[in-house]
Order: C-alpha cells, then sequence, then structure tokens
C-alpha cells in the first residue's frame, strides 16, 4: 500500500457507510433487497430489507440504493462511503453517468437528490469475491 493509499484509507476511517445489496432471482424474478449504515465507530445505526416483486437486478440493486440514499439523506449524514459490488450503479453514481435505460435514469436523479446535501459522497466497488 502506498503512502497516498494508506492517507486515503486513514482519512476515510472516520465516515459513516452505506453498504447495501439486492438480487433477483433468475434476473427478471423474484427480487429483494437489504441494506446497512455503519458510523465511524462501525456500529448500526439503521438496517433495511424490503421484498421488491418481479424485477432485473440493476434495478433491485438501484431500488436499494435509492432506499439506502433515503436513510442518508432522512439522518442527514454527511461524507458517506457508499460500497456495493454492483460495478454498473456504482460507476453510474461515482461518474454521474447516465444509464441507457430511462427507468434507471429515474432512479438514479432521485438517488442523486437524496445525495445533493451529503457533501462529499464517496462511491467504492468491491469485488464480488471481497464481499463480506
Amino acid at each position: 500500500m502506498s503512502e497516498e493509499e494508506l492517507e486515503i484509507w486513514k482519512k476515510n476511517q472516520n465516515r459513516y457507510c452505506l453498504y447495501f445489496d439486492g438480487a433477483s432471482k433468475h434476473n427478471l424474478g423474484k427480487a429483494g433487497a437489504g441494506g446497512l449504515i455503519l458510523d465511524p465507530n462501525r456500529r448500526e445505526i439503521v438496517t433495511y430489507e424490503w421484498g421488491l416483486g418481479k424485477i432485473s437486478n440493476n434495478k433491485a440493486e438501484a431500488y436499494n440504493l435509492l432506499m439506502g440514499s433515503r436513510m442518508i439523506k432522512k439522518r442527514e449524514i454527511q461524507n458517506p462511503i457508499i460500497i456495493r459490488d454492483s460495478a454498473i450503479i456504482i460507476k453510474a453514481m461515482a461518474q454521474n453517468k447516465s444509464s441507457s435505460n430511462e427507468f434507471m435514469n429515474k432512479i438514479l436523479r432521485r438517488i442523486r437528490k437524496n445525495l445533493k446535501d451529503s457533501s462529499d459522497v464517496i462511491f467504492r466497488h468491491v469485488l464480488r469475491t471481497h464481499n463480506q
């Protein structure tokens, strides 16, 4: 680990973290989502889970981040780190990109609106093999 990476890691230890996950059976089937927010001392602030009906994996992930962003907004959390193994959602949020799917764009806009008052939001992708 470089000195720069170590400094970034140290700085980020004092942040709230949102971890979230969504899934869809057969990728257009029964879907669900869940997540949790930890405070800087790694204590649970809130956990949530919910059924989403029959939708795709990507929509389950996006709806899940929407719920997490509502929790962040409601609790007025500043400088959160948002961590997920969904590269598509994390990349879209981190790079402020749009999707080719207009329905997904509506969800992404709502997430951005929820997070607009939470300064310095960091989005991190973690490989599924390292997601625990």
